[in-house]
């Protein structure tokens, strides 16, 4: 979890943030760090892409779903799938 509260897209991460993130990464080897709530973009799969295994993205792809269509959708997961192959 990058922060508290409830789930749903974010602007950014807080360098504060990102050092946690890191600290538990590096301390937690043996399983898989996946960060979800708030990623929304290629941005914060890109902060979170060195310090964590993985990203979990959902309300991002609602939002997409309901704002836009399928394809908008589709984009996003594009992008974000790009991201995380950089």
């Amino acid at each position: 979890v990058s922060v508290t509260g409830v789930t749903g897209a974010r602007g950014g991460f807080s360098e504060e943030t990102i050092a946690h993130v890191r600290r538990v990464y590096e301390t937690v080897r043996k399983n898989k760090t996946l960060v979800g709530f708030g990623i929304s973009g290629a941005e914060g799969v890109r902060a979170f892409k060195p310090v964590s295994d993985g990203v979990i993205v959902g309300s991002a792809i609602v939002k997409r779903l309901a704002d836009s269509d399928l394809a908008g959708a589709e984009a996003l997961v594009r992008e974000l799938r790009a991201a995380c192959d950089e």
